[in-house]
């Protein structure tokens, strides 16, 4: 747990508070709370106490959504409770915000740790990840805190076990951010792209969709394998399977031998990063990797991609079985 965290959780735990919280009761407690149009898109602005001022104050934003309201007032309260922040403080609740100072970054990004910790604190998360049936039910269940989708995602993912992912999506379902919940190796999609959604979909055993304001937040629970196909009869090698389907492909020799290289990369990476990580089952692990590529994607989509994918994984296991 993060310091920051840690003080949040005293704070709760002194005052008794369990979700969900009235965060605007407990800033007025600590600071003089103010309503005001703020330039530049800032959430919020907390001035400590001064010579004039007695009590900090928190200026917020008044055009702001109720849960997106909720959290600036967790944030803001984190920018007070937290013991080594002093100053002003100008706030973009949004983490990809840009600022330029790096003490400044950290501090938003401590400040939203506590709101995090505030609101949707981890042991109770954690309680309804144990007792909810479900992506909908859980996610409904996180929201019960007075947070957004968004929100409630960001929180959900740092606590869920491996084999989860979300995607915030904008107006125009471009990727604006992608996450794996801890332990989960996917190669997730690109910021700024379209989602390539149907490729996800195929390695999940469930999925959801939500609205978030103009955003659209997708969460898939991953399949933990998938059913790797037979491979019967012929015993050529996968090497010669990849070379017939990147010559199909592409017409041009100089491309289909670069196609060819980097998925050679692309395996010897994962199959690296899967002996170190603990051996997850290795077709699953390589599908989830393939996943998004533009410069392969005629490749990974050809009829016979998977029946390559097994038979390397049945060649790399034979090599394995051999060295013991």
């Amino acid at each position: 747990m993060l310091p920051e965290e840690k003080v949040a959780l005293r704070f709760s735990r002194k005052r008794g508070i369990r979700p969900p919280v009235d965060v605007e009761a407990l800033v007025r407690e600590s600071a003089d709370l103010e309503e005001d149009f703020l330039p530049a898109g800032y959430d919020a602005v907390t001035l400590h106490r001064s010579g004039r001022h007695q009590r900090p104050r928190v200026i917020i934003e008044t055009n702001q959504s109720p849960t997106r309201r909720i959290f600036t007032l967790g944030h803001e309260l984190g920018h007070i409770v937290i013991p080594w922040h002093d100053g002003t403080d100008f706030c973009r609740i949004d983490s990809g915000a840009r600022l330029i100072d790096h003490l400044a970054a950290e501090a938003e990004a401590q400040a939203n740790h506590f709101a995090a910790e505030l609101l949707m604190p981890a042991a109770w998360v954690e309680g309804l990840i144990r007792s909810k049936t479900g992506l909908k039910e859980l996610m409904e269940g996180v929201k019960s805190a007075g947070v957004s989708y968004h929100a409630a995602s960001i929180r959900l993912v740092t606590l869920l076990p491996a084999g989860f992912m979300f995607t915030e999506l904008d107006s125009e379902h471009k990727v604006v951010r992608a996450s794996p919940s801890p332990g989960t190796w996917i190669r997730l999609p690109e910021a700024g792209l379209p989602l390539a959604r149907a490729g996800i979909d195929s390695l999940a055993t469930e999925t959801a969709s939500f609205k978030s304001g103009s955003s659209e937040i997708v969460w898939w629970h991953l399949t933990n394998r998938i059913a790797r196909p037979t491979v019967a009869g012929e015993t050529r090698p996968s090497s010669e399977v990849l070379a017939f389907i990147c010559t199909e492909v592409f017409s041009d020799a100089g491309q289909a031998k670069q196609a060819k290289m980097s998925i050679n990369g692309v395996i010897g990476a994962a199959n690296g990063t899967n002996l170190r990580k603990g051996g997850g089952d290795l077709f699953t692990v390589f599908k989830r990797r393939f996943l998004g590529r533009k410069g392969i994607a005629p490749v990974v989509a050809h009829r016979l991609f998977d029946e390559f994918l097994a038979r390397r994984v049945q060649e790399l296991e034979d090599r394995t079985q051999g060295q013991q």
